[in-house]
């Protein structure tokens, strides 16, 4: 069962002997010895944070239990806090089109505007239209 702490068991539970001996332990792991983001882009960046995959909102059993992420200093610092302060990762691809497809704004509006239009055209539909007499 989680337990939620308040602001000051919160930041004891963050920097308490559990949580930085999980740390350690999990950065010492030899699969969790380089950064994952790093690698994912062809970088070989050695680990130095244990980042939660999912936040953990000051839930002590995700905190202490959560899935974790090896990062490199770099990668936690200006991604991971980017991604919790706005709920997406911000990074563009060579395209020059965002790479976090599920939580960016820019897929998130087009995917509405996509819906709201199948939800226009089927309506035009149903008032007796043919669906080929509808501009693209």
């Amino acid at each position: 069962m989680s337990q939620i702490l308040d602001e000051p068991q919160a930041e004891n539970a963050r920097t308490g002997s559990r949580w930085r001996r999980r740390s350690r332990q999990f950065l010492k792991q030899p699969e969790n010895a380089l950064c994952a983001w790093c690698k994912i882009e062809g970088r070989v960046v050695a680990s130095q944070v244990s980042h939660h995959e999912e936040r953990w909102n000051r839930d002590r059993t995700k905190l202490l239990l959560g899935r974790l992420v090896p990062l490199c200093s770099h990668c936690h610092n200006t991604r991971a806090q980017q991604q919790e302060r706005t709920g997406y990762f911000s990074d563009i691809g060579p395209d020059g089109l965002p790479l976090d497809r599920a939580n960016h704004p820019f897929w998130v509006e087009s995917a509405k505007s996509e819906a709201r239009a199948c939800t226009h055209k089927s309506v035009r539909a149903d008032a007796g239209v043919s669906m080929s007499a509808l501009p693209l």
